[in-house]
């Protein structure tokens, strides 16, 4: 299967061979073989080059939020030589928002904290697992509108940076 994927505002080209223990990706030219695991509906286990990844699939609208290891990431996805438009920018913009629903177990920054990309934000639980956000850039936390103990809905707002 030949994809096109934007993500980050970078555009690649994506080839998916196989399945299962067996799957070999071609991602830009780059052949990566990958054991993949799945572990639930839209949760998969990975293994690529010995280290373990755990990816989360959303559908959202506009494409994918896919969660690696609680990194939230905007994904859209197209065949190869159709258009792609690039994915939202809930993401990677700065507004951080849930990627699925979900109870924030704990707040692990302030209003006023500057924050390195990737550094984490908050635990979200979602389907039973407790998902770790992370800043999608560097910057300063400029609002969080949740509270530890609140109910989300997929797309709320969790943290602004700016």
């Amino acid at each position: 299967m030949e994809l096109q994927a934007v993500s980050g505002g970078q555009h690649h080209t994506l080839t998916v061979q196989g399945a299962g223990a067996a799957t070999r990706v071609i991602l830009d030219g780059e052949v990566v073989e990958v054991d993949v695991f799945a572990a639930g509906p839209a949760l998969y286990s990975l293994l690529i080059g010995g280290q373990a990844y755990e990816v989360d699939c959303l559908t959202v609208e506009g494409g994918y939020v896919v969660l690696v290891n609680g990194q939230p990431f905007q994904v859209t996805l197209a065949p190869a030589g159709a258009p792609v438009a690039a994915p939202p920018t809930a993401v990677g913009g700065g507004a951080i928002r849930a990627p699925m629903s979900g109870k924030v177990l704990r707040l692990l920054v302030a209003p006023g904290d500057v924050v390195a990309a990737g550094a984490p934000l908050l635990v979200l639980e979602a389907m039973k697992m407790e998902n770790e956000l992370r800043a999608p850039r560097a910057g300063r936390v400029a609002a969080m509108p949740v509270a530890a103990g609140a109910s989300v809905a997929g797309g709320d707002v969790l943290a602004v940076l700016e």
